[in-house]
């Protein structure tokens, strides 16, 4: 016989109905928040439907779901949500805790020559879940950028071919097509065959559209996860399983997976703290950074289309061990900021970039480009030179009358930017060596209080 129609009495609240329906009632604290996340970053709903016996039971739809199911000839009705966003953070978990790691992760620990770091962070392996939420739509979920470049930081890639382990310290994420970012990875064809890209294959893998591989480029190999939303790519990194110079710029050369076997082999695991703040970030649609610190940090290393929005932006994320500025690669925006760069054609260059990023971070399409400002960096320059000449190329798009002239749009003055970003290369270079120390400092800095 059909089931009545009507109200059902519901007992458990909405983050109790849940959990009830994920099993995880009995789970941790940490567990639970995890939980919680996933449901809110997936937009899913509790609703409560009564068994043949008349007990209460929980399960999980869509919201526009679960309305068509309330209208229909089924004892169902939807949980009430207690509050219209939901935060699941957490402290930082004490290192001395040495939570327990998934399982996978045991011997690149006890072979680690920074065990002692890597054991006061917990890492959770990729999950279905997590595999949605990298592959959902970013053109009608723009803010899911911030999202995976957040959930991604710090995440360990474990090759079981070889046993070589690499931790992500910074990723930069792009979105797959013209539509939704201005450099997406390329997809061209050379002598009728199609360039290496990171989409994911056709053929089943261990991660549901996510595939980790590396991409030769002119600079190097570079160290990509791909889905079919993004590519996220690694800009710093470290091996764990042995003691190694960082990585630090666009090419990880350090951890090479240059097969399909060696992609089908790598395991993925993700920083607790990063999963738990990315899916707070996939939840709040008007997400807009990574945080709220930092913010020229978190622009992208490019080099090309200075006019368009989405050279600016703010969806680069560091780990917990990178997470003060001194640890992360530079990039022409910051590279300002290089202690030991003061002036001459670099530091004038440099200096350009940063106004403009911070006039589009500030102003976004309204942002303007000051003629006193780029006056004043011609003058500290070489009076010959290609720094010079690119600056001299600025100026005169101002003319007599005009002060200032925007900077979203205007392909004119993308045109000499262009040609200025390049000069920077070496100074990149210089400033990323700078990073190195830094970063292993944070590595070894629980090793040497411990000896």
């Amino acid at each position: 016989m059909p089931a009545t129609s009507g109200p059902i009495p519901m007992t458990r609240q909405h983050d109790e109905a849940v959990l009830f329906s994920c099993h995880q009632l009995h789970a941790s604290n940490a567990e639970q928040k995890r939980t919680l996340g996933i449901i809110d970053a997936l937009e899913l709903e509790p609703f409560t439907m009564t068994d043949a016996e008349g007990a209460e039971q929980n399960a999980l739809a869509h919201t526009s779901i679960v309305a068509k199911l309330s209208t229909g000839q089924v004892k169902v009705c939807p949980n009430p949500v207690t509050s219209l966003k939901r935060k699941h953070a957490e402290d930082d978990p004490c290192v001395r805790c040495f939570p327990a790691q998934a399982p996978g992760l045991e011997y690149v620990f006890s072979v680690s020559p920074y065990a002692s770091s890597l054991n006061g962070r917990k890492f959770l392996e990729l999950d279905q879940s997590v595999c949605e939420l990298f592959n959902r739509d970013w053109e009608f979920s723009p803010h899911l950028r911030f999202a995976c470049a957040r959930i991604l930081a710090g995440c360990i890639l474990l090759n079981n071919c070889n046993g070589q382990a690499v931790i992500a310290n910074t990723i930069e994420v792009y979105g797959r097509t013209k539509l939704v970012d201005a450099h997406r990875e390329p997809f061209v064809v050379r002598k009728d065959k199609p360039v290496a890209t990171s989409l994911p294959p056709s053929f089943k893998t261990p991660y549901s559209n996510v595939w980790p591989v590396t991409i030769m480029s002119p600079e190097g190999e570079r160290l990509v996860l791909g889905t079919s939303s993004f590519d996220a790519l690694v800009t710093s990194s470290l091996r764990l399983d042995a003691h190694m110079r960082p990585s630090v710029g666009g090419t990880t050369s350090s951890f090479v997976l240059s097969s399909a076997k060696d992609s089908l082999a790598t395991r993925i695991f993700l920083d607790e703290e990063s999963l738990t703040v990315g899916l707070q970030l996939a939840a709040e649609r008007d997400t807009w950074s990574v945080s709220h610190g930092n913010l020229i940090w978190q622009l992208r290393q490019t080099k090309t289309k200075f006019h368009d929005p989405s050279s600016y932006y703010l969806c680069r994320a560091s780990s917990h061990f990178a997470r003060n500025h001194t640890c992360q690669p530079y990039s022409m925006f910051s590279l300002a900021a290089f202690d030991q760069a003061h002036n001459g054609d670099g530091a004038a260059i440099s200096r350009l970039f940063h106004a403009i990023a911070t006039g589009v971070i500030r102003d976004a399409g309204q942002a303007l480009l000051d003629k006193t400002k780029v006056e004043d960096l011609r003058a500290g320059c070489s009076q010959k030179g290609k720094a010079a000449k690119g600056l001299d190329g600025v100026l005169s798009l101002f003319g007599k009358d005009h002060s200032s002239m925007k900077i979203i749009g205007n392909r004119e003055l993308n045109k000499h930017l262009e040609v200025l970003a390049p000069l920077l290369s070496t100074y990149i270079a210089r400033a990323n060596g700078s990073v190195v120390p830094f970063l292993e400092r944070e590595f070894t800095a629980l090793e040497n209080q411990t000896k």
